[in-house]
């Protein structure tokens, strides 16, 4: 299955599978809570313009139907904000300003009495092995593995930023934490994963982070095809909606730079 773009939201009569897109490969799977209608997960990839794989994973408030509502609410403003991003060559700047857009537009509909809050990790790899992301809040993950070692940084309060929608949008741009944007380079894995597969807790982040830390390590060896059964097997993901992507750069691909 070749893809110009990659929606799991759609998947549902194939939720487990995999995909080629350009250089990358990806290998999916996705369950809604109690096998709700499409339920508050969301991924997307697709290629820019440079051809460079952007993508998103987002884990709305709530789960199951709950979740749903939300994306249903959201799509018209989340699609043209996401069309958008593909257009732009500054990852960095592009990353901001989706962020800034959709936070102000959640939290404006704080403010007419609603709880529209998300987590989402976003970012560009290039074919180079060079990755460009942010993800904001603890409710998804972002594993990026080189050849020989798993990116991290052991300071939780310099990986994670916070969830959109939680704030006024003079206090974002003003709250170092808000945007939080890591550059790293030759990555040739990347796992994206929601929280149904770790017992997160942001009252306690450094036990949040100790768990993605075991969950990049222990799957770093393991071939992009074991992934995906090795989390089912080994994580709890049961009462939540649960997504998790594995997308693995081919070896030997053209060397180029965002």
């Amino acid at each position: 299955m070749v893809l110009k773009n990659l929606l799991l939201d759609r998947c549902l009569t194939n939720p487990q599978g995999q995909a080629a897109l350009a250089q990358f490969n990806l290998g999916y799977y996705f369950k809604p809570f109690q096998n709700a209608l499409y339920g508050g997960d969301r991924f997307g990839c697709a290629l820019t313009r440079e051809g460079n794989l952007a993508w998103y994973i987002a884990d709305a408030t709530g789960h199951g139907e709950y979740g749903a509502k939300f994306w249903e609410q959201q799509a018209e403003i989340w699609n043209e904000l996401w069309q958008q991003f593909l257009q732009k060559s500054n990852p960095p700047e592009a990353i901001y300003e989706l962020a800034r857009v959709f936070n102000e537009h959640l939290h404006q509909a704080i403010l007419s009495h609603s709880t529209l809050q998300t987590c989402l990790g976003i970012g560009v790899w290039s074919p180079s092995g060079q990755l460009v992301f942010a993800n904001f809040g603890y409710g998804t993950h972002i594993l990026p593995q080189s050849s020989t070692n798993i990116w991290w940084m052991d300071q939780s309060d310099r990986i994670f930023g916070l969830k959109l929608g939680w704030l006024a949008p003079l206090q974002w741009a003003n709250t170092p934490r808000a945007f939080i944007l890591h550059e790293v380079l030759d990555i040739q894995r990347l796992i994206l994963c929601t929280d149904s597969f770790l017992e997160d807790d942001y009252r306690d982040p450094q036990q949040t982070l100790s768990m993605v830390k075991n969950m990049s390590h222990t799957s770093q060896s393991l071939s992009f095809n074991a992934i995906i059964p090795y989390f089912l097997q080994h994580f709890p993901h049961e009462e939540d909606d649960t997504t998790l992507v594995v997308i693995e750069l081919n070896q030997g691909s053209a060397k180029k730079s965002l």
